[in-house]
């Protein structure tokens, strides 16, 4: 594995998190609301020559009104690609990208730029090759308030 470049903003509030080096992602499980991500937790395979998935830890509490379920078919599948939307500073809605497929948008997205909502997209693409390198982010009062990425840099 390359270095690792920490994507997104210096300082975070509330309670910070970091899985950097978990790349190997298999399931992410959501929970959400309109307008609101409340909980996220990242499973990812610890072996590759013999499967053995490790459920991390849970951030927030998964009590949203919905819970969705992303589903990696790792290692033929990997991301390429997470973006979403910040409303008033937390996290309203994400979208993962991998080699075959879009899943999401979970949480609710402004819509049309005529929406009086201050949505704040962000956009973080990593192709030609897997290049991400996990999630780092935070979290306060049953919600997230940042996901953010590694990125993994190679020698040229």
């Amino acid at each position: 594995m390359g270095d690792m470049m920490k994507l997104g903003p210096k300082e975070m509030k509330g309670e910070t998190w970091d899985q950097g080096g978990m790349s190997e992602i298999v399931q992410i499980c959501i929970s959400h609301q309109n307008n609101c991500i409340n909980s996220f937790k990242i499973s990812v395979d610890r072996n590759e020559d013999m499967p053995s998935v490790y459920a991390q830890n849970t951030y927030e509490n998964p009590d949203g009104m919905n819970f969705s379920t992303v589903v990696i078919d790792h290692p033929k599948e990997f991301l390429v690609s997470v973006s979403g939307e910040y409303l008033d500073g937390k996290l309203a809605s994400i979208v993962f990208v991998t080699n075959k497929r879009r899943q999401g948008p979970f949480g609710k997205t402004g819509g049309s730029s005529s929406s009086n909502l201050p949505y704040e997209p962000f956009n973080f693409e990593f192709v030609p090759r897997n290049l991400f390198g996990g999630f780092h982010g935070s979290a306060v009062l049953c919600m997230l308030l940042e996901v953010m990425l590694h990125l993994m840099i190679f020698a040229p």
